[in-house]
């Protein structure tokens, strides 16, 4: 499993609960740059070949009496943890936010991106079933393949015709009608 580093973004909301701590997901987001950035900065629908930034927006509720220790935060593509980190969860204010270090690579197909606070449900909190949020997007198209045009089998090239003809590349007043002429056989070497 790839590790990437997450980072940390804050809002300062303050949210306290007399009841206990709960990290609550809220939002899967696929954007162009890396930061706390708002809703509408968000790709609502993403493009064979774009290459975006996964980020993850969570909020702790907390009473202050409570001690805390570090919570793990990961993000999923169809199943597989493309990042995850372990993140202070401290008394912080607000709705946070964590996003990979490295963009993501988007193919077609169905992609199902999926956040996890508390993964392996290590802490004790006040809810434990609104941890994950899940985002799909089903990305139409394909990103074409560049492939080079068959090559031409015919026994009748010779290596002195492929010679004459890297030749005349280097020539310094070869014109483009000159090798047409002579890849179309009308110049005799």
């Amino acid at each position: 499993m790839k590790r990437f580093a997450l980072y940390l973004a804050l809002c300062a909301l303050p949210c306290h609960s007399a009841s206990g701590l709960d990290i609550v997901a809220m939002d899967i987001r696929l954007q162009t740059q890396a930061g706390n950035l708002p809703p509408q900065a968000a790709v609502r629908n993403p493009e064979a070949g774009q290459s975006l930034y996964v980020h993850f927006y969570y909020f702790v509720i907390y009473s202050p009496e409570d001690d805390f220790a570090d919570g793990t935060l990961a993000i999923e593509l169809n199943g597989d943890t493309i990042c995850d980190a372990t993140v202070p969860l401290l008394p912080l204010p607000g709705p946070q936010a964590v996003w990979c270090s490295t963009r993501v690579e988007i193919a077609p197909g169905v992609l199902t991106f999926k956040g996890t606070a508390d993964p392996g449900n290590t802490l004790e909190e006040t809810n434990e079933d609104n941890n994950i949020w899940e985002n799909v997007f089903n990305v139409e198209g394909h990103v074409p393949t560049p492939t080079p045009p068959p090559m031409d089998e015919d026994p009748s090239v010779t290596s002195e015709e492929i010679f004459a003809f890297a030749s005349a590349w280097q020539e310094e007043n070869f014109s483009a009608q000159h090798l047409l002429d002579l890849l179309n056989g009308d110049l005799d070497l």
